[in-house]
C-alpha cells in the first residue's frame, strides 16, 4: 500500500504562476508567507531545510 505524500512536503513547485516567492524558511520569511498566504496569494517558500536557529533558546 502506497503513502499519500501531503502537498506541502513537496519539493516540486507548483503548476503556472506565483504571486510571491520566499527564499529562506527563518522566522522572517515564514511570517511573511503566513500573511501573504492570508491575504490569498499564492507563496512558495524555498529553504535549504537546515535548522540553522538550533542554538537558540527562543525565537
Amino acid at each position: 500500500m502506497a503513502v499519500a505524500t501531503p502537498p506541502y512536503a513537496s519539493d516540486a513547485l507548483s503548476e503556472g504562476t506565483v504571486d510571491a516567492v520566499v527564499i529562506g524558511g527563518g522566522a522572517a520569511g515564514l511570517n511573511g508567507a503566513l500573511v501573504l498566504a492570508r491575504s490569498r496569494r499564492s507563496v512558495v517558500v524555498i529553504d535549504g531545510g537546515s535548522p540553522r536557529n538550533a542554538p537558540a533558546e527562543a525565537v
